[in-house]
């Protein structure tokens, strides 16, 4: 009872900022008016991006290895993007009971924007997929991986190409394990 009182309270007050409108633009109706078509000033932005760093599993005495992964995605509308991602890991384990884990996500993000140097190339994001791992044998879960980073373009180089990081929480329905990651992340913007 207490949850749906709150819950109610949360959302009249919410509905009530989202209403008001004392002259100034408030920020959930500057956030609407952000958003922008793909056909308003050549907006459509495909990419391709390359990920390379580190994943730690949290589970099962794995050790920690490298991530290999390839997205490829567009900006669907500003400031939201979808993409597709196949990442490849290997596990050890000290038992010889290694684990082999290809991942396939479909992914979204929420670009933050703004103008504060490192925020307005930032993202949040969340990856919907499965997962196959090899230990002794083959099979596929479901994944949901969490995540965040930033993009900077190298503008004095190309403003086709940017550097950026990635740090990632990757679950599956697997009794293996989860999985953190950091990422180093290269773009290329078509």
């Amino acid at each position: 009872m207490k949850f749906l009182m709150f819950s109610l309270l949360f959302m009249t007050t919410s509905i009530a900022y989202a209403e008001s409108d004392d002259g100034e633009k408030n920020l959930l109706k500057k956030a609407y008016e952000d958003v922008k078509g793909l056909n308003e000033s050549g907006l459509y932005k495909p990419h391709v991006a390359i990920f390379s760093g580190v994943s730690d599993p949290v589970e099962n005495d794995y050790d920690a290895a490298g991530l290999l992964a390839v997205e490829a995605g567009y900006q669907i509308k500003v400031p939201y993007g979808v993409g597709f991602e196949v990442s490849a890991q290997d596990f050890e384990k000290d038992d010889s009971t290694d684990l082999t884990r290809t991942q396939f996500f479909l992914k979204s993000s929420y670009n933050l924007g703004g103008e504060t140097p490192v925020i307005k190339y930032s993202y949040v994001g969340l990856g919907l997929g499965v997962v196959t791992e090899n230990s002794d044998n083959t099979a596929m879960y479901g994944a949901i991986m969490p995540n965040l980073g930033f993009d900077i373009p190298l503008s004095s180089l190309s403003e086709e190409l940017s550097l950026g990081a990635n740090l990632r929480y990757t679950a599956t329905a697997s009794n293996e394990a989860d999985n953190y990651g950091l990422n180093g992340v290269v773009k290329y913007w078509f």
